[in-house]
């Protein structure tokens, strides 16, 4: 075997150059391939694929566009999530705006108390919820008189009147229940 100069100059005497070329694609074959049983097959199986994605798409909008009064059921024994027929009949009776500020941390949501106020908002036009984050408005619960406003406190305000709920007003504790049960 040889190196360096030598072997160039013996290599382009003794062999011929090689091109290299594509060959060329037969376009009645290409086209042909396309009209083939299982091209078909294939065709109606995506066809068929994306329309049921389509359809699923359409059905899951359809369902989040609903209330959450429909979407969302109490299914504990005693209906502790549900909202009473008293209160639907208030609410539907409302002839004023009324805003339930939410002062709540992002992240820090309690989803109980976000169903709850979800229902709240879907049984009347005249109630609507707006989250207040207090790291983004340091300010906003002290308008209220509310100086040591913890994560999921409310505000319920209608017009030049409003109110304070505390977090731990919300919920009822039976601390009895825990010391024989331990639950």
């Amino acid at each position: 075997m040889m190196f360096g100069k030598k072997a160039k100059e013996q290599d382009g005497k003794n062999t011929e150059k090689k091109k290299f070329h594509l060959p060329r694609p037969d376009m009645a074959k290409f086209r042909a391939s396309f009209r083939t049983r299982t091209f078909r097959v294939g065709g109606y199986s995506v066809a068929a694929a994306a329309i049921v994605l389509a359809i699923a798409i359409m059905v899951n909008l359809f369902v989040n566009a609903l209330p959450s009064s429909w979407t969302q059921l109490d299914t504990t024994a005693s209906g502790i999530f549900s909202i009473s027929s008293q209160t639907e009949q208030i609410v539907g009776g409302l002839e004023q705006d009324v805003t339930i500020y939410w002062v709540v941390q992002s992240g820090s949501e309690d989803t109980y108390l976000e169903n709850l106020l979800g229902r709240y908002e879907s049984l009347s036009d005249h109630i609507s919820v707006v989250k207040k984050d207090p790291d983004v408005y340091p300010t906003f619960v002290t308008q209220y008189g509310m100086d040591g406003a913890t994560n999921n406190d409310l505000i319920v305000e209608c017009g030049d009147r409003y109110t304070t709920v505390s977090a731990s007003d919300l919920y009822e504790y039976d601390y009895s229940s825990y010391y024989t049960t331990g639950t």
